[in-house]
């Protein structure tokens, strides 16, 4: 950055207030899944609903810029100009100790962890398989 464009940003160290959700709004918390192009595959934190969001304008630009990363937990606002209800926009991230105070307050629940399980297939049984399948056989116990 030029040093004549360092004196318009005026940064004295104030902290800013936590930044609570507003029901009437539509906004939501979420946590932040994979990159999909222009936008992320959030998740919302109520109700464990993967949801597509843009982020907004301040946080792409400027000198206020975010960087999103999987795992950050965000703000975020439905699109009003979309008929879908699965477009949202991204308008706050939290950093790691908004995030505790949040957790703290009781405003923000945990995600529920979705587990994989190891499924074992015993030679012709037909089972659905979510993480690995294990097919055990006799020539497997004999070498156990």
């Amino acid at each position: 950055m030029a040093t004549h464009m360092k004196a318009h940003i005026k940064s004295k160290g104030t902290t800013r207030g936590l930044i609570y959700r507003n029901q009437s709004e539509g906004q939501f918390y979420a946590v932040i899944g994979t990159n999909r192009g222009m936008g992320w595959e959030v998740t919302i934190c109520e109700n464990n609903k993967i949801v597509r969001a843009g982020i907004c304008g301040k946080l792409r630009s400027g000198p206020h810029k975010k960087k999103i990363e999987k795992g950050d937990f965000v703000l975020i606002v439905p699109l009003l100009s979309k008929t879908s209800g699965n477009e949202y926009e991204i308008t706050h991230k939290y950093s790691s100790d908004e995030v505790k105070q949040l957790k703290r307050a009781g405003e923000l629940s945990q995600i529920k962890e979705q587990t994989e399980e190891t499924t074992i297939v015993f030679e012709s049984d037909v089972v659905v398989a979510k993480k690995e399948e294990i097919e055990i056989d006799d020539d497997f116990i004999n070498d156990i």
